[in-house]
C-alpha cells in the first residue's frame, strides 16, 4: 500500500515580505483554478515533489506563492501561484531573485507556457534570456518560452 503524502504538511510556506490576507494554500487553489486545473491534483504534485526533493521550498510573498527548487548548485527553477496583477507580479520576482541572491544562489530559470509572461519579465527591469522550447505540461508536449537569469 503506498503512503499517501501529507499534502498540506508537506506544502508549509515560508512568508517573507509584505503580507497577505490570504494563506498560500487559498493562492494555490485560485490559481490552479484560473488555469484550469483540479487544485487537489496540484497540491498532490508539489506536495510529491517536495517529498521527493527536500531542497524545495514554496516561498509566500504577498498573494503570490513560488515553487522554488535548487536544480544544481547555486541554480534555482522556479515556478509561480499568484492573484496578483502583472506589474505587482514583476515586483515579487524581484523580490525573489535578491532573497535567492542573499542565499548564494546565482542562477535561476522558469517557463510558461502562457506568451503575456514575457512582458511580466521585461516589467522586472532585470536582464532575463527568453528562449522558447518545448515541455510536458500535464499530459501534453507545449511550446514554452524559458526564462533565464543570472544573478
Amino acid at each position: 500500500m503506498s503512503e499517501q503524502p501529507n499534502v498540506m504538511g508537506a506544502l508549509k510556506a515560508e512568508k517573507t515580505g509584505e503580507g497577505s490576507n490570504k494563506s498560500f494554500e487559498e493562492i494555490i487553489r485560485e490559481d490552479s483554478v484560473r488555469q484550469r486545473q483540479n487544485p487537489e491534483q496540484v497540491f498532490k504534485k508539489i506536495a510529491g515533489i517536495k517529498k521527493q526533493n527536500p531542497q524545495t521550498k514554496t516561498i509566500q510573498i504577498g498573494s503570490t506563492v513560488f515553487l522554488v527548487t535548487q536544480v544544481a548548485p547555486k541554480t534555482v527553477e522556479a515556478h509561480i501561484f499568484t492573484s496578483e496583477p502583472p506589474k505587482v507580479i514583476a515586483q515579487r520576482y524581484v523580490s525573489l531573485v535578491n532573497m535567492l541572491k542573499s542565499q548564494g544562489m546565482s542562477k535561476g530559470y522558469t517557463y510558461s507556457d502562457q506568451p503575456g509572461f514575457k512582458k511580466i519579465a521585461e516589467m522586472t527591469g532585470l536582464p532575463v534570456k527568453v528562449t522558447q522550447t518545448v515541455k510536458l505540461i500535464g499530459e501534453e508536449i507545449k511550446p514554452v518560452y524559458m526564462f533565464e537569469l543570472d544573478f
